[in-house]
């Protein structure tokens, strides 16, 4: 679903630099974070602790610290490590698993990212987040996916929860470019869901740690 809400998105991950970038994807992959976690609590299968791993591993590259090093490991690990990646096909008809399956895959571009600073692999997380929302669309409404091309596309595009999603990523993407090229610690600091534009409850120096 290629609606205009989304190009607009494209095009203005298009015209963040690389910090931006990557603070943007940091936080999509922040927020995709619980699907696994929960996946991996009922399912009792995953390495939630990797992906947290990741996270911190691109929270401390956005604040400044030379840790490429970390981040290759964990891309290894994520190849490696057949516990990581849930495959669909061993959970069959389970949404959590695919929602899981996201946000290992929105994880692992971002960590790519910050490696070959490739904007390809940013559009793939923002595009991740949308599907996981239209996903669980589709399956709490047992839509038919079957359904004529622009019906399903008018069924998905009128959901308030993928519009929800499509104006969370622009808010968040507003609030990237507000900041600027000011300190590169305060993006790690981003709140998407909230108004103010720091998230002061956030101990900075607990998060680069």
């Amino acid at each position: 679903m290629k609606n205009t809400e989304i190009l607009l998105i494209e095009n203005d991950l298009a015209s963040l630099n690389y910090i931006q970038s990557l603070s943007f994807g940091y936080m999509i992959c922040k927020k995709l974070f619980p699907d696994y976690a929960n996946f991996s609590e009922y399912e009792d299968y995953g390495r939630p602790d990797i992906l947290y791993s990741g996270l911190i591993a691109l929270r401390k590259h956005i604040a400044g610290f030379d840790n490429i090093h970390i981040i290759k490991q964990l891309i290894n690990q994520f190849w490696e490590d057949n516990e990581i990646t849930p495959d669909t096909d061993d959970f069959p008809g389970n949404l959590s698993a695919s929602l899981a399956l996201n946000s290992v895959s929105a994880l692992y571009h971002c960590l790519k990212y910050s490696i070959n600073k490739e904007q390809n692999l940013i559009l793939r997380v923002s595009d991740l987040s949308l599907e996981s929302v239209i996903m669980y669309f589709v399956t709490i409404n047992n839509i038919d996916q079957n359904l004529h091309k622009d019906i399903y596309s008018k069924l998905i595009s009128g959901s308030e929860l993928v519009k929800a999603e499509i104006k969370l990523q622009k808010k968040l993407i507003a609030k990237i470019k507000e900041i600027n090229q000011i300190d590169r610690h305060l993006y790690i600091q981003i709140k998407p869901t909230d108004n103010k534009l720091v998230e002061f409850a956030l101990n900075l120096q607990l998060a680069c740690t």
